[in-house]
């Protein structure tokens, strides 16, 4: 499938674009589209602050339905912050090459219950080391900003928890990062794709713990997006990483502190352990078919650039601005001066 969509989008080469424009012109489109959802990401917030006055002042005789209604609306400004940035570059870039495939087919790869559990376990190991690391840093008096969402208590307000917190963010930031970025730039090698796109979606987050975690988890779920040849893994992948994040969350809302410390010595046991099993699973699978994934192929890459170069590459001039707008928003939010 990879390979056909490579020599399908290896056509608009022959139409006037060398391999080396096509590069330069697809970096710097998704520069400039990385760029624009930070900077919606961002200014939603100031109009998200009138809005919640105007919630505040319709709804203030009733809280609960206060609270309910700012958790749609926080809903919505997320996936307006996400969709319209999209919107706008495909209004503006109207070429084909700039509107690949993306693979939403409706089988899962084989083993992909090892995948997803081999995943989340390594981003739980990794987690952790990054949020022992940067408490380590907070002792020493680096001055971190942490933030902290009051959790729902009622049923309504949970259940809306449960679709922000967990589906929509599978759906929505997959199709982007890993749909339509990361197949944006298969075309010019697919180590290569999945670590720029990886690093976009870190980036993404603003905050410099969830930007380690994060690029990690692009990686992960970028690789076995590129090998299964569905988006579908990474969706789950996503989502129930997510999930276990919120069940986390819930437990320390509704369980006494004990009950909460066994609830989480039993999830992190079990995320752990499925994980190693994964693992195994995987690595005894691929070895009993002689099928380790070699990620660089392509009619494309191969004539084109090898992944270090094109890493270097790609530090174009929107790039390099792009790098430098996301790191001053991530530094700003990352420390209190």
């Amino acid at each position: 499938m990879y390979e056909e969509q490579e020599d399908r989008l290896s056509l608009d080469f022959h139409t006037g674009m060398t391999p080396e424009k096509h590069f330069s012109a697809v970096v710097n489109m998704v520069a400039f589209l990385s760029l624009l959802l930070i900077v919606f990401y961002v200014g939603m917030a100031y109009i998200s602050h009138f809005v919640l006055e105007y919630i505040h002042a319709v709804f203030q005789a009733d809280k609960n339905t206060c609270l309910a209604v700012i958790d749609v609306w926080n809903m919505f400004e997320y996936i307006c912050s996400f969709l319209l940035p999209v919107a706008i570059v495909l209004l503006i870039f109207r070429d084909r090459i700039f509107r690949p495939y993306i693979p939403f087919r409706p089988s899962l790869p084989k083993h992909a219950i090892s995948a997803i559990f081999m995943t989340v376990g390594i981003l739980y190991v990794f987690g952790a080391i990054v949020d022992s690391f940067f408490g380590i840093l907070a002792s020493a008096g680096l001055p971190l900003a942490y933030y902290e969402t009051p959790l729902p208590q009622t049923p309504l307000r949970i259940f809306l928890y449960f679709i922000s917190s967990v589906i929509l963010p599978a759906f929505v930031e997959e199709m982007i990062f890993r749909g339509y970025i990361l197949h944006l730039l298969l075309p010019h090698g697919k180590t290569f794709a999945i670590l720029v796109s990886a690093v976009l979606f870190g980036l993404m987050h603003l905050y410099l713990p969830q930007l380690l975690y994060a690029t990690i988890a692009g990686v992960l779920i970028g690789y076995f997006v590129v090998v299964g040849e569905s988006l579908w893994i990474g969706i789950l992948i996503h989502a129930v990483n997510n999930l276990f994040a919120f069940l986390f969350e819930m437990a320390g809302v509704f369980l006494s502190e004990n009950s909460y410390v066994f609830f989480c010595v039993l999830m992190e046991s079990i995320i752990f352990f499925c994980g190693i099993i994964g693992v195994l699973i995987l690595f005894r699978y691929h070895a009993q078919k002689g099928r380790i994934k070699h990620l660089e192929n392509g009619s494309v890459y191969s004539r084109l650039l090898d992944t270090p170069t094109a890493l270097r590459r790609s530090l174009t001039f929107p790039m390099i601005c792009y790098l430098l707008y996301a790191g001053y928003h991530t530094v700003w939010n990352s420390f209190i001066f």
